[in-house]
């Protein structure tokens, strides 16, 4: 019974990791218009604070990451993921995938910002510059959604690894 469990979670992985790859190919970056915004406190605060909350996604990436490989490094006593083992292997590689491909959205995404301010600070006089692109509905701010759903994937992943890991591998 535990290892027909273990086979659907590393089914429900499989899926999730596609259904993952399919989100991140039809959000990519697709040529647009891009509209002007006025360039203000509250916009540059705004921006600001969408950096700041993908680099703490980021973070939480890391955070999953490390406790996904410590299931590999785990002592002898302590449950651990066998890579020799199907249903533990295919859902490791998948959270694994997932998050490192957040890792890389998010760089994706302040690539995007520093183009953003870079674009910005071209059309700077003594009053500060007038308008900035819309980062906000525009095409450039799908690396930050699509970071956040390859994180969250991630952690689904890796929590089915550390279910199966700590309560359905057979003793």
């Amino acid at each position: 019974m535990k290892n027909k469990v273990r086979q659907t979670l590393a089914i429900i992985s499989v899926l999730i990791v596609i259904s993952m790859i399919i989100f991140a190919w039809n959000s990519r970056n697709k040529a647009a218009v891009i509209r002007d915004k006025p360039f203000n406190e509250l916009v540059a605060a705004g921006i600001q604070l969408k950096v700041e909350q993908s680099r703490k996604s980021f973070e939480l990436t890391v955070l999953v990451v490390a406790a996904l490989w410590g299931l590999i490094i785990a002592k002898k006593d302590e449950a651990k993921v066998v890579l020799s083992d199907a249903p533990e292997c295919t859902m490791f590689v998948g959270a694994n995938l997932l998050l490192i491909g957040s890792a890389a959205y998010h760089i994706s995404y302040l690539s995007n910002i520093a183009y953003v301010y870079s674009l910005a600070g071209g059309i700077y006089d003594e009053k500060g510059p007038h308008t900035i692109p819309d980062v906000f509905e525009s095409h450039l701010a799908n690396p930050y959604n699509i970071q956040f759903w390859l994180l969250i994937g991630g952690i689904v992943n890796t929590a089915l690894a550390l279910f199966s890991a700590h309560k359905l591998k057979k003793s």
